[in-house]
């Protein structure tokens, strides 16, 4: 029982690169694509700011 607990709470977590699972093809890839979507928020909110000013 408290060993599927634990791997849903793992699933819920964000984690810090260092903690990935290198065996782990999709994480890696979910983590990236979060990675990357932060980066692309950041660019557009600037592009925004940039454009208001």
């Amino acid at each position: 029982m408290k060993e599927s607990t634990d791997k849903k709470v793992s699933k819920n977590r964000l984690y810090l690169p260092e903690e990935a699972d290198a065996t782990n093809p999709k994480e890696q890839g979910l983590r990236l694509l979060l990675i990357v979507n932060c980066i692309r928020d950041c660019i557009t909110n600037r592009q925004v700011n940039e454009q208001v000013d």
